[in-house]
């Protein structure tokens, strides 16, 4: 069982994609397997001109039911895979 501390999303109605950052213990992005030079990167930081990778990238929808789950149960959404973050 891996408490969350939080689940931080940042998507995009324009490009139907979305991210999420878990910190915990460590850092997590979500990941997307089948990852392509289409798949999106999204903006992190605005200010720091930071972006996830496209490897972050999910679909709208898979990144909304990984956020319901978590508000569910507080523990890390089990329902898209996770890749080490490099932010923190």
């Amino acid at each position: 069982m891996v408490r969350a501390r939080a689940i931080i999303g940042r998507g995009s109605t324009f490009s139907g994609a979305a991210a999420l950052l878990r910190r915990g213990a460590g850092a997590e992005l979500s990941g997307h397997p089948q990852a392509t030079e289409d798949t999106p990167p999204l903006l992190f930081d605005p200010e720091g001109d930071l972006w996830f990778p496209a490897s972050a990238s999910l679909p709208l929808d898979r990144a909304r039911e990984a956020i319901a789950e978590y508000c569910r149960t507080g523990l890390r959404p089990e329902s898209v895979r996770w890749q080490p973050g490099y932010w923190y």
